[in-house]
């Protein structure tokens, strides 16, 4: 999370909060970069998004060093394998994933310019779904084909994603 909010500070935004908190029953630290929304810069949104996982990975690829040079059996081999995997797994596959809402989520939103893309997508598939599968007299938003293929897409991939975690 610090490379989070230095490079949010970098770029010459707020840190407005450090912490601690419960992602699906995980423990994880948080910061506060709401700024980075009033950066006009793409590249810099992207740039605070991505922080935090290349400072994972330099953190795991540290703990490799550490594991590869050290002697099986003691504490400080087991530390740096358990670290190791956990940083480097935690930061490609979880905090990557742009299918919940960690960093992955918020550097694909910022990519692709819609702000609340995973509101905006469930919003847009359960009226599809009352439309065409309950024959409901609702009104579907008018919006251009990309948007519609990338909500629809979105939409579908998420809800999927979120059963899996659930099961």
């Amino acid at each position: 999370e610090n490379g989070h909010g230095l490079t949010c500070k970098r770029y010459g935004g707020e840190v407005h909060e450090i912490g601690f908190m419960l992602i699906y029953f995980m423990p994880a630290f948080y910061a506060n970069v709401t700024d980075t929304w009033t950066f006009e810069s793409k590249a810099a949104k992207l740039w605070v998004t991505f922080a935090g996982a290349f400072v994972e990975l330099i953190i795991c690829s540290i703990a490799s060093f550490v594991w590869y040079f050290s002697t099986p059996g003691y504490l400080i081999h087991d530390f740096a394998f358990t670290f190791m995997i956990t940083a480097g797994l935690s930061s490609i596959l979880i905090n990557m994933n742009p299918l919940i809402r960690l960093d992955g989520y918020f550097a694909l939103v910022d990519y692709l310019e819609i702000p609340k893309l995973g509101d905006d997508s469930t919003k847009y598939l359960g009226l599809l779904v009352r439309k065409y599968v309950f024959r409901a007299a609702v009104e579907i938003p008018r919006y251009d084909r990309r948007l519609k293929l990338i909500l629809f897409t979105y939409g579908i991939l998420s809800f999927l994603y979120r059963i899996l975690i659930l099961t």
